[in-house]
């Protein structure tokens, strides 16, 4: 459950790339690929992990509900009758899992971004699975546009329609497959392919996020600033480094306040954060927990006995005082998501065990004592000033625990 969950967050993070910032890029995302890490025998570890029934599953229930994802998008655009386009998208896919691609986003001169997708066939089906692409994009584009393709190379074709952006193009160059779209004319093509071996890294992404924001709207929830970030596979771990690039210089810092007593081994994971307060107080998923004024640090850490064990902790003047506002919130949220996961699970059972009439108050105040028992009693840490360190603090939190 540690690989699976670093893994995943590793999907949403990535890689600092090496090559230098170009101010047309507005974001570049390479995958390394499922088939090429398990490959790796030092990945042994997420092969087992992935190789489940459990994963499958998630993987082919997630892959499902990503191919109704641009029918969704798009559907006040289509024409009428036009499909929402999953079973010509379902079947590739699964390339976009286990194979090598490169997703890359530039802003062109004439005021159109580009798009470009490539993802490396190489294999011995690599013939196949490209003819499978091309032919399913070529119909999709056609039911949904209405125009027909135009195509005087066995490997190359394109449609042009009316509105920007008016040209798609698919193409290949070696052994990958080049998915192609902007206005009037297309650059990236075979310039976004890597130009020499790819590294050890499985993930990495390059965003100027406020521009990203502008194209995608909902991006603009978070806030992020241009970042640089990667996921490496190093044994049964998983590293992620990253660089943020503000546009305006952060103010002075206070000195670390890390509560060392209440963090101890075995840890898996721990995170610590400082210059963070006026972010944190945007976000919307903060709001809740009603901490005023937002602290400047944040501390996530968590351990290897229980699968998603993780722990937080911020540092505020009176602990006690703002545990009220801030635990209750938090439970209330974790009650529901529990309560809705025994819900599920009793659905599933025979008609005469379900529970009926006043049955089932007792069983909810059941749920709710059994929620209990998980997040109360709560505790407020850092009750006084020397329980969190500060920079001049020289306390091993091991020997402290």
């Amino acid at each position: 459950m540690k690989k699976t969950s670093l893994f995943l967050a590793a999907l949403v993070l990535a890689a600092a790339a090496k090559s230098p910032a170009q101010t047309d890029l507005i974001a570049r995302v390479h995958f390394a690929g499922v088939d090429r890490i398990s490959a790796d025998p030092n990945h042994v570890a997420f092969t087992n992990e992935f190789s489940s029934a459990e994963a499958g599953a998630l993987e082919s229930q997630t892959l499902d509900k990503l191919s109704r994802v641009p029918g969704e998008w798009f559907k006040s655009k289509l024409p009428s009758g036009a499909g929402d386009g999953a079973a010509q998208l379902r079947p590739l896919l699964d390339d976009l899992l286990k194979s090598e691609w490169i997703l890359e986003i530039r802003d062109a001169t004439n005021g159109s971004p580009e798009y470009a997708l490539a993802i490396r066939l190489g294999d011995k089906l690599g013939d196949k699975r490209a003819q499978l692409w091309s032919k399913n994009l070529a119909a999709l584009l056609q039911g949904w546009t209405g125009i027909g393709i135009s195509q005087d190379n066995p490997s190359v074709w394109s449609l042009r329609k009316h509105q920007p952006p008016d040209l798609f193009q698919f193409s290949r160059s070696g052994d990958w497959l080049i998915v192609d779209c902007g206005q009037d004319k297309l650059t990236l093509n075979g310039a976004m392919l890597p130009s020499a071996a790819a590294s050890d890294g499985w993930l990495s992404v390059e965003a100027n996020w406020p521009r990203l924001a502008q194209l995608f709207p909902t991006l603009k929830a978070f806030d992020l600033p241009k970042l640089q970030m990667q996921a490496v596979g190093r044994g049964t771990n998983l590293q992620l480094t990253g660089n943020l690039t503000l546009a305006q210089p952060l103010p002075p810092l206070e000195k670390w306040r890390i509560p060392i007593n209440e963090i101890h081994p075995p840890l898996v994971s721990f995170t610590a954060a400082r210059g963070v307060g006026p972010w944190l107080a945007k976000q919307g998923w903060m709001r809740p927990f009603e901490i005023q004024p937002q602290p400047d640090q944040l501390f996530v850490w968590a351990l290897a006995q229980i699968p998603f064990q993780t722990y937080a902790a911020e540092p505020v003047p009176d602990a006690k005082a703002a545990l009220p506002g801030a635990g209750k919130p938090a439970a209330a949220q974790f009650r529901l998501a529990i309560r809705l996961v025994l819900l599920r699970e009793r659905s599933h059972q025979p008609v005469d065990r379900l529970i009926a009439g006043n049955d089932r108050a007792g069983q909810d105040d059941q749920d709710d004592r059994e929620t209990c028992q998980i997040f109360h009693p709560a505790k407020a840490i850092g009750e006084s000033p020397r329980r969190f360190a500060t920079d001049e603090d020289k306390r091993d939190p091991q020997r402290n625990g």
